[in-house]
């Protein structure tokens, strides 16, 4: 990942990697940081770039083909049952609500095999 995350905020190149890899582009900005591709400062400046421009939880360029995981639906009927919404969810994975509703609505619309 390190040789191609870029070392400058380029929304075009983040938005190509998060419809390669699945991952939303804050994501992709966090691992940036973390693998020291970018500073402190950079990741800050990137994030509030993208903030102001589309809002925290609403990144542009949805994920076209999101994972499809097989319990996820599960896991987030059981955390809306006590409480916890796909809101709150998103909000805590950072990841756009827009991506989690999208992920969660592939994997509820899966069929189901009962033996």
């Amino acid at each position: 990942m390190r040789a191609v995350l870029p070392r400058r905020y380029d929304l075009g190149t983040y938005v190509k990697l998060k419809q390669e890899w699945g991952v939303s582009i804050a994501a992709l900005l966090y691992r940036a940081r973390t693998l020291e591709v970018i500073t402190d400062v950079a990741y800050r400046r990137a994030v509030v770039a993208l903030n102001s421009q589309y809002g925290r939880r609403n990144e542009p360029f949805p994920l076209q083909s999101p994972d499809d995981p097989s319990l996820l639906a599960q896991a987030v009927a059981l955390a809306e049952s006590n409480g916890i919404s796909l809101d709150s969810i998103a909000n805590d994975a950072h990841i756009a609500l827009e991506d989690a509703a999208l992920i969660v609505a592939g994997s509820r619309a899966r069929p189901v095999v009962a033996l």
